[in-house]
């Protein structure tokens, strides 16, 4: 007989500018958080939060981040998942690394 697993709604979090806050907010009831001066502290404590499924950051934050254990605790984590999105009117900036690990993995350069 298969193990009963509990079954877990986790919560997603939004750090980002107040366009990209108020987006989310009109899908729900999501934790947001647009003070950016304090943004790598409240990722820290997000990333330890056990209700906290997943974590959407701006792009630009993360780029801010200059302490190094914080950057190795959001490059290893594996819950709750951290996307990095760009800004409103802000290039992707990993846009041009996906596009060569995909023409590495398949030899065929795909425009994105």
């Amino acid at each position: 007989m298969a193990e009963d697993s509990e079954n877990y709604n986790y919560k997603i979090a939004v750090i980002g500018d107040d366009i990209l806050c108020a987006g989310f907010k009109l899908l729900g009831d999501k934790k947001t958080y647009t003070n950016e001066s304090n943004a790598e502290t409240m990722l820290k404590e997000l990333i330890n939060d056990p209700e906290i499924g997943i974590i959407v950051v701006n792009q630009k934050i993360i780029k801010n981040i200059k302490n190094s254990r914080t950057i190795d605790m959001i490059n290893k984590t594996v819950r709750p998942l951290i996307i990095e999105v760009p800004g409103y009117n802000e290039e992707d900036m990993h846009q041009d690394t996906l596009r060569k690990i995909i023409l590495k993995a398949i030899g065929i350069d795909i425009k994105i």
